[in-house]
């Protein structure tokens, strides 16, 4: 908080604590509104923006407020449009926003595209510049990577600040991390108090596998601001991918207590117990997030998969394919991944060949997708079949499709290992290590002695010739 907006905080809630009235303005109400929504506190938001809603009832700023809370909390966009058109001044440049963020978070996201294509008609010249960046930053809040691009490029502002984020957040949603977080640091060292900056460049090196990075950045982020929700989150899958479970969830916790309407918080602490092998305590978290998850949250599939994963798991057959069903219904529905689920529910009940049936459906219709077969070799290794995983994965890498995924030679090391493939084993360890730990020792470990460091896996390889000399238990060996 700055001091202006401190000192305007502290005289409405001295004055809402002693029952008396206070004026202030309508924006100074919605920037309130927004800090008690930031800080989970929904109720004491709404009672400001209806105090500023009652006060100037065609404002711009209140009502934009609640028509967002009407689509994003209550999932309602008759409602949110409701709001809306009780802006006095249509002509506004945040009215033409609000109506399109509705459009975007029903899912209408080319309407609202040709909207705002509309609307720049009706901007002066004076705006236009502003309104393409303001533009392209709402349709990246929403990860529409290539309409932002598109906005993007409209404007000549190319030095400019926000353009040079925007830039950043492309290369993110493109999968460019390394261009992001060079933009981002160039960012940072023009303005090292940008809580944004930090959050984003921390975003880019967790898609790196840059754990130690990305922790090093949120630190500086709550340095900066210690209730900071996007540094909570970030440090906190982290601290989990890095085996750090007691400060993961202490920082998921964190997040909860900031963010309670949030399903973040439950996901995070959902993974680490699956991991601790505690699925029904579990499932409880995954359950609390669907229910917190709105219909358009981009979580809510993934909240989903990892429900059916774990019912299955149980043996709720039923359950899981209650899920399943569940994600049919998501706009952002993958029917090849909902294939492979119920190919793994088969597989787990000794039904492999209904199983290749899925699986066979599962690539037809991603149209030979590589990230498709790969869920499906996971799935087949996870319920036991190891050599119909070490088969599909063997194509994959060997076809020089796998470049994109270096991982997959830890995962092919274990499927040697298993099958007793020594030669292979050995050969597919040397190009696991090559990628370095951070992609290859979770998969790795637990088939070398605790303890032992990740750069001595091979030579303790070489050095115990029983390592992958023979099989281990398989239903088909």
């Amino acid at each position: 908080m700055n001091n202006q907006f401190d000192d305007i905080l502290k005289r409405y809630e001295a004055a809402r604590s002693a029952g008396s009235s206070i004026y202030l303005e309508p924006d100074d109400l919605t920037d309130i509104a927004e800090y008690y929504h930031l800080h989970g506190r929904l109720t004491d938001a709404i009672e400001a923006i209806d105090l500023a809603i009652n006060m100037f009832p065609g404002a711009t700023q209140p009502l934009t407020f609640k028509a967002r809370v009407a689509i994003l909390v209550n999932r309602n966009a008759a409602e949110a449009m409701q709001w809306a058109e009780k802006i006095d001044d249509k002509t506004d440049l945040d009215y033409y926003y609000i109506v399109a963020e509705i459009m975007v978070a029903d899912q209408r996201i080319d309407e609202a595209n040709q909207y705002l294509k509309a609307k720049e008609n009706d901007v002066c010249d004076d705006d236009l510049e502003d309104y393409y960046l303001d533009v392209a930053t709402l349709f990246a809040d929403y990860s529409c990577t290539d309409i932002t691009e598109e906005w993007l490029k409209k404007s000549s502002l190319t030095t400019d600040p926000q353009y040079r984020e925007l830039q950043g957040r492309v290369a993110l949603g493109k999968g460019q991390f390394d261009l992001c977080e060079q933009i981002f640091d160039k960012l940072i060292d023009d303005n090292p108090y940008n809580t944004d900056y930090w959050n984003t460049m921390a975003l880019a090196q967790f898609q790196q596998g840059d754990t130690t990075a990305c922790i090093e950045s949120c630190d500086y982020a709550l340095a900066i601001d210690p209730v900071n929700a996007d540094a909570h989150i970030h440090k906190a899958n982290s601290l989990a991918i890095i085996g750090n479970y007691p400060e993961a969830i202490k920082f998921y916790k964190k997040l909860q207590a900031l963010q309670p309407y949030s399903e973040s918080p439950d996901m995070g602490i959902a993974s680490i117990l699956a991991a601790q092998n505690h699925p029904q305590e579990a499932l409880a978290h995954l359950k609390t997030a669907e229910k917190l998850a709105t219909s358009t949250s981009p979580n809510k599939l993934e909240i989903l998969r990892q429900q059916c994963i774990l019912n299955a798991q149980l043996g709720h057959r039923a359950e899981a394919l209650a899920c399943i069903r569940k994600m049919d219904e998501l706009p952002d529905r993958n029917t090849a991944e909902n294939n492979v689920l119920r190919g793994y529910l088969y597989l787990l009940e000794n039904q492999p060949e209904v199983a290749r049936v899925w699986f066979k459906r599962a690539v037809e219709a991603s149209n030979n997708d590589l990230r498709i077969q790969t869920l499906i070799a996971y799935s087949t290794y996870e319920c036991g079949y190891t050599q119909f995983a070490h088969d599909l994965f063997r194509e994959i890498m060997d076809g020089g499709l796998g470049k994109n995924m270096p991982e997959g030679w830890a995962f092919l090391a274990l499927c040697d290992a298993d099958l007793g493939l020594r030669s292979e084993f050995l050969a597919d360890l040397h190009q696991a290590v090559l990628q370095g730990p951070l992609r290859s020792k979770p998969m790795l470990e637990g088939i070398f002695p605790e303890g032992t460091p990740f750069e001595n896996y091979e030579e303790y390889a070489k050095e115990h010739p029983e390592l992958g000399a023979w099989p281990t238990s398989s239903r088909e060996s």
